[in-house]
């Protein structure tokens, strides 16, 4: 899914003649708006996690999932966030996202230079050892055993290196496949208002 694609919301006929006559009152139709995307917002964060972050990864990119890693142990599951709706003019708009920097590489995916800091990486082949005397479990005899005294470590230098990474939008689909629940929400919202009107 590409990034600039609007995710597109179908309403009923009988929907669209309310939101036609709300019209007639334009301070209402965006607060009807607002509340059924305000409601439906935390439903799809919900549907995103349990649908879309979870599981034993890697995932071929067409399944547009990230599954949860031993390394960083579900942080992007937990940190999905909905901003409530803003009204501006005419335009609501709401928001679904995540703090977690690597969300939007795996997002909208990148191909480009990187830069990698410095760090440490251990090397086996550099690891040391010491003689130590020992006696078997077994046998109750002595003998001479090989032991690590420390873990052979090199420093790799800062440098940059090229990625690629490609758009997985686990949260663009994720909202696509749940356009239903906005559609839903907005709809009872705007039934409401148009309902009181009618009294």
């Amino acid at each position: 899914m590409n990034p600039a694609d609007a995710i597109q919301i179908e309403f009923a006929p009988g929907t669209l003649s309310m939101i036609e006559e709300l019209k007639a009152l334009p301070y209402k139709l965006p607060q009807a708006i607002k509340r059924g995307m305000d409601r439906a917002l935390p439903q799809v964060v919900s549907s995103i996690q349990a649908e879309r972050l979870t599981g034993q990864g890697p995932f071929p990119v067409e399944e547009h999932r990230l599954g949860q890693s031993k390394k960083h142990g579900g942080m992007l599951n937990r940190s999905v966030r909905w901003t409530p709706a803003i009204i501006e003019g005419e335009t609501v708009t709401g928001a679904i996202g995540d703090p977690v920097r690597y969300a939007s590489v795996h997002e909208f995916g990148y191909s480009g230079q990187v830069f990698v800091p410095a760090f440490n990486r251990k090397v086996k082949t550099r690891d040391t050892f010491t003689k130590a005397d020992r006696v078997s479990k077994k046998t109750g005899k002595g003998y001479k055993a090989k032991v690590k005294t420390a873990s052979g470590i090199t420093t790799v230098k800062a440098h940059t290196r090229w990625m690629s990474m490609p758009a997985r939008a686990p949260f663009g689909h994720g909202i696509a496949d749940n356009a239903f629940i906005l559609t839903r929400e907005i709809t009872l919202e705007v039934r409401t208002d148009w309902e009181a009107m009618q009294s």
